[in-house]
């Protein structure tokens, strides 16, 4: 994790700039290098198989991000939680900090 924001930032735009790339200049530039690597005759069905393993790996990735933000969310708020006194929490969320994990999922709670 990164803490200062200016290097957050700068690894933002790389992050978007190296997509960019990928998606935009990546169509028009692998046709031409997969037949000129492996030859017009299979360059064509490499460039399919490659074509289909772009959505799965979006797919795919995707979905591996998405569960760590939410575990290191779940975490980071089990952590919170763990420095409140237990009538102060209950005071606060009206629950007790045993239900931490229902309130998160039903965003009673944000860190």
């Amino acid at each position: 994790m990164v803490s200062d924001p200016d290097t957050a930032v700068l690894l933002f735009q790389a992050s978007a700039v190296g997509t960019v790339g990928i998606f935009a200049g990546l169509p028009v530039m692998l046709p031409l290098a997969a037949n000129e690597i492996f030859g017009k005759t299979h360059g064509g069905k490499i460039y399919q198989k490659l074509w289909f393993s772009v959505p799965l790996a979006n797919m795919v990735g995707t979905n591996i991000v998405s569960r760590r933000k939410d575990a290191a969310y779940n975490d980071a708020a089990a952590d919170l939680a763990a420095g409140i006194d237990e009538s102060t929490f209950s005071a606060a969320f009206g629950a007790p900090k045993a239900e931490l994990g229902s309130l998160l999922v039903r965003r009673t709670i944000r860190c």
